[in-house]
């Protein structure tokens, strides 16, 4: 009986440690989602060393698969990486490779986590859209360069790709009580632009006369200021202008002398000429007296 029992006990001792054991060395794969249709996978291992990965991803659900986005810790790395999807099976598989061993080589943190990057996805449909992520295939390299085929545990897998509200699913028709609609607010807005186009021209139109007459008047001030400034040049002006007048009086002056003098003496021509006429006839008449009285 004690060796039937202490066999029970140490049968189940060993069956609690080997628990125990394979617990601690369980890898967990869980998927963070970051947004709509962008999921960031992270392994973690209970193991410290990874040197390189081979892990492929399956995709369920009417999802369409755009790119995957590796982490920087693992692109700014000199590893060789390699992303691959196939559209018929909908598997995306991501392969890293370290190329050596010790801690210079370890992918993971110091966490003891592998974070993989982003993968985005968008879709056609007009709904919201349920998908999931599987692992189908895991394989390690640990420090020794030796790999291991690993099935880890799968965490929050599951996402839910939203549409906006204001897309309009397939097969609706909006109805013309909302198109009328639509088309009456159109109108509207498109009247609202044209008054704030219209009160936008006039506010520019004031400003510029505005500044028009903001102009002139500056212009106005400013030749004001030039004469107050500069009170000697009007003095020199108004004497200018009074020489002006005074030599123009004397050339009048000068022209009606001249008309005069010349007046004189046409007229002092035409009596010598009537002196000449007549006192030719006179001898005329003289000569023909004498004539007669012989």
């Amino acid at each position: 009986m004690k060796r039937t029992f202490i066999r029970i006990v140490t049968t189940l001792v060993l069956g609690l440690f080997l628990s125990l054991s394979s617990v601690n060395a369980t890898t967990r794969l869980t998927f963070h989602e970051e947004g709509n249709g962008n999921v960031k996978p992270v392994l973690h291992f209970e193991d410290g060393f990874v040197g390189g990965i081979d892990i492929t991803l399956k995709v369920d659900g009417n999802v369409n698969y755009q790119q995957t986005n590796l982490d920087s810790n693992l692109t700014s790395s000199n590893f060789t990486t390699k992303t691959s999807y196939d559209t018929k099976t909908k598997e995306l598989n991501i392969v890293v490779v370290t190329g050596g061993v010790g801690t210079s080589h370890n992918l993971l943190n110091v966490d003891k986590e592998l974070v993989l990057g982003n993968i985005l996805f968008d879709t056609s449909s007009k709904s919201d859209v349920s998908y999931s992520l599987q692992c189908k295939a895991l394989t390690t390299i640990d420090n020794a360069w030796k790999s291991h085929e690993i099935t880890p545990e799968v965490e929050t897998n599951n996402f839910t790709y939203k549409i906006n509200s204001s897309e309009t699913p397939d097969g609706d028709t909006p109805s013309k009580e909302d198109s009328s609609s639509s088309e009456t607010e159109q109108n509207k807005d498109n009247e609202r632009e044209d008054s704030k186009n219209t009160s936008t021209t006039n506010k520019n139109t004031n400003t510029a006369t505005n500044h028009n007459n903001a102009s002139s008047e500056n212009n106005s001030t400013t030749e004001s200021g030039t004469n107050e400034a500069n009170p000697n040049e009007n003095d020199t002006d108004t004497n200018n202008q009074t020489d002006v007048q005074n030599i123009t009086e004397e050339e009048n002056k000068q022209t009606e002398e001249t008309k005069t003098s010349n007046l004189k003496l046409i007229l002092i021509s035409i009596a010598v000429a009537l002196l000449l006429v007549l006192g030719g006839y006179f001898l005329i008449c003289k000569k023909k007296r004498n004539k007669i009285d012989f």
